[in-house]
């Protein structure tokens, strides 16, 4: 299995526990069968771009929150670290800001 298909299933998969839904309701909203939404899940099969558009508007989120996690480059785990700092009072901000540059420089230390 491919590991982007198997993490995007499982954050298919948590939006729709979350919102409380079956993957029966999930799939007709979706117009697709409900084993095409477990194979998803199951990150057996990856979606095609035209239907996670629909998995995201019937999961009521973005595709970002879909895909949130799927990539460790950098501009992915960018947008991830802003996403968590968006809800922090700027004073926070700069101290997780702080936080993290002085753990980068001794990471790359070797310390």
């Amino acid at each position: 299995m491919n590991e982007l298909a198997v993490r995007l299933g499982k954050n298919i998969a948590g939006r729709r526990k979350a919102l409380g839904i079956t993957q029966a309701v999930l799939a007709e909203v979706v117009n697709v069968d409900e084993e095409t939404i477990s194979r998803f899940e199951r990150g057996m099969v990856t979606p095609s771009l035209a239907t996670l558009d629909r998995l995201a508007t019937a999961l009521d989120c973005g595709l970002e929150h879909l895909v949130s996690g799927v990539s460790d480059n950098l501009a992915s785990v960018s947008t991830d670290l802003a996403k968590m700092l968006e809800p922090l009072a700027p004073n926070d901000r700069r101290l997780v800001k702080e936080i993290v540059a002085s753990l980068a420089q001794r990471l790359q230390s070797g310390k």
